[in-house]
């Protein structure tokens, strides 16, 4: 595989480097009545995985934010948990400055750079990765460490699964194999838009997959989600469009099963291609397992169409942009 594809391949070894390498932070989920998680890009995903996860496991709201500021309702009751592969994420130093002020108390995520510094000179944790990847491509590290920090605040043990997980996705040449199958199935079509048509349980994996296929293949991908969808999407649906359509439907809720059935009935009858991800149970394994294999669809469209995967021309030029003002 081009570029990416060597190092996503290393996502067993993020995954035992962040096991190996895990800190405990000696707090309980009873010490906090709210949780945010601070993130961006290759780095933010990882919040909106754990929110989902947690959404039926965890009494106090998880939330997840993109931006510079927190919610007003952060204060000290409040975990916060900032993640920034690099450490120099701008909007997330600044949602780091936010909590500080908001007095809550922080846990971070990074390889080092300007929030490393900050959260050492705070007296705070940081649980670090290893540096030389693109974010994108670091999943393995944060999805470990937010998962391990959950399960401490839970007084839960996961690391048998979290091991379990990393056996299988040791075995690159079936993420290959599985994920060339998606892409072979798009083939003709496969400039085309990517619509991810997700539950809302899925959403944050859909959510994933789409940044990968505009990161990495540079082609244009949006996810919405059932029921929601239902109310206004399905209104667009009277003819053929430019476009490729996923399924990722948890099977959980018998109503949403219909109306994917409803969807793809549509959709088909206008000869569009749909693809329905084989899903199975929302473990912690099956998720993790689901975005790598999306992970490597995403590389095998890039490389189909002759896109440079490790190039990101656009975002450095508005990091640029935005430094000198």
């Amino acid at each position: 595989m081009k570029y990416l594809g060597e190092q996503l391949a290393t996502f067993n070894k993020q995954m035992e480097y962040a096991m190996a390498n895990y800190q405990s932070h000696g707090k309980k989920i009873e010490q906090f009545k709210n949780i945010v998680i601070s993130g961006l890009g290759g780095s933010g995903i990882t919040g909106k995985i754990i929110k989902s996860y947690y959404l039926d496991k965890i009494d106090i709201p998880v939330e997840t934010v993109s931006d510079y500021q927190l919610p007003k309702f952060v204060n000290a009751d409040t975990l916060v948990i900032l993640c920034s592969y690099s450490g120099n994420t701008e909007e997330t130093l600044s949602a780091y400055h936010d909590a500080k002020a908001k007095g809550a108390y922080c846990l971070t995520v990074s390889v080092g750079g300007k929030m490393s510094d900050l959260a050492a000179a705070d007296g705070l944790i940081t649980y670090r990765a290893e540096g030389g990847y693109q974010p994108r491509v670091a999943f393995g590290y944060p999805v470990t460490y937010l998962f391990l920090i959950f399960a401490e605040l839970l007084g839960q043990d996961i690391q048998s699964e979290l091991k379990e997980v990393i056996e299988h996705v040791s075995n690159i040449e079936q993420f290959k194999s599985s994920s060339l199958a998606v892409r072979n199935f798009f083939k003709e079509n496969i400039r085309n838009k990517y619509v991810i048509v997700s539950s809302p349980d899925m959403e944050a994996v859909a959510i994933r997959f789409a940044q990968q296929v505009q990161e990495n293949a540079k082609l244009e991908a949006f996810v919405v989600v059932i029921p929601e969808a239902n109310h206004n999407v399905i209104e667009t649906y009277y003819e053929q469009w430019a476009s490729n359509y996923i399924f990722l439907n948890s099977g959980a809720n018998v109503r949403i099963n219909y109306r994917f059935s409803f969807i793809k009935e549509l959709l088909e009858k206008y000869k569009s291609p749909v693809f329905e991800m084989p899903m199975g149970n929302r473990s912690i394994s099956h998720i993790i397992e689901m975005i790598f294999l999306l992970d490597w669809v995403s590389i095998q469209i890039a490389d189909e169409i002759s896109s440079v995967s490790n190039q990101i021309k656009n975002i450095i030029d508005l990091k640029e942009y935005l430094s000198s003002k």
